[in-house]
This record gives C-alpha cells, structure tokens and sequence, in this order.
C-alpha cells in the first residue's frame, strides 16, 4: 500500500513530526561525495534521526570523546577508528543517535549519498529560537499588510 503524501510511512516519522512542533527541531540536507563531515568528530545539542535519501552514507558513534586533547572536534581521527561503532544507511533505512554521542558522517561509497537529519533539541534549548518568540513584539496586522495604529489606511486596514 502507497501512503499518502500528507500520511506517515512508519511510526518513527510520525514520532519525529510530532516531536519537531512540540521542540522545534532543526533539519539539515547532506549531499555528496566525502570522506567525513567538515569538522570531523564533534558532538550536537540535539539527538538525530538520519533518513537515508539516495546512495549509502556511513557514520562511525564513540559514546565519549575518542581523544584527550582539549579540543570539540577533530579531523584527523584515524587512530581512533577502530574504538567507533560504524553503521551505514542508505534509501528508505533510519538511524538514530543521542546527543551525547561523537560521531562523523561520510559517504561509503564512491557515489554520491543524500540523507536528511532531523535533530531534536535535548540541551541547551532556548524558547528564543521559536519564530513566535522572535516576532512577539510586533503588531500582527502589520505583519499581514493591514497598517495598523498611524497608519493612513487605519487599524483595521481601511480607508478612514
């Protein structure tokens, strides 16, 4: 059975559209041929679902930071592959990890790899990031082209 545009094709989108509106959640679209993200190793504020688009796309997860030197992120991260848990995702396949996780992406294979992740916010959330929050302060039927108080069309949008 096809589903519908408008429908969920299994229970873990329908958990990531309903956590998105409750949390506002971030999207970010990868594409292309790579040997690994441009920062190599890092760690998000956000736990991931990664949604495979087109090609295979490997990841490699440390849950503690795989090095001593006092730094966020690392490119050179060679020697500390063998301590990764590696997993590849390709078309139609999820993969999800936590916040707190080290990790790096790259394609794993010599063809382009397109995926989508949707991060959902675990710390260091501020409201100040929700669009309402930003606009609060501003008077709606401005907003809408309608004038408001002083303006020549009046508050409601007509002629006086």
């Amino acid at each position: 059975m096809k589903a519908e545009p408008s429908q969920p094709r299994c229970g873990a989108v329908g958990l990531v559209e309903l956590t998105w509106q409750l949390t506002g959640a971030i999207t970010t679209l990868f594409r292309g041929t790579y040997e690994h993200s441009p920062v190599g190793v890092h760690k998000d504020r956000f736990a991931t679902f990664l949604f495979g688009l087109r090609g295979r796309k490997r990841m490699r997860f440390w849950p503690r930071r795989p090095w001593d030197e006092p730094i966020s992120t690392k490119t050179d991260y060679a020697r500390h592959t063998a301590a990764s848990v590696p997993a590849e995702v390709g078309p139609g396949e999820l993969l999800y990890w936590p916040a707190d996780y080290y990790h790096v992406g790259g394609s794993a294979t010599a063809a382009a790899a397109n995926s989508v992740n949707v991060g959902i916010p675990r710390d260091e959330h501020h409201t100040g990031y929700e669009l309402e929050d930003l606009l609060a302060d501003l008077d709606p039927a401005r907003l809408a082209g309608r004038g408001g108080p002083g303006h020549p069309a009046g508050h409601h949008g007509r002629p006086p």
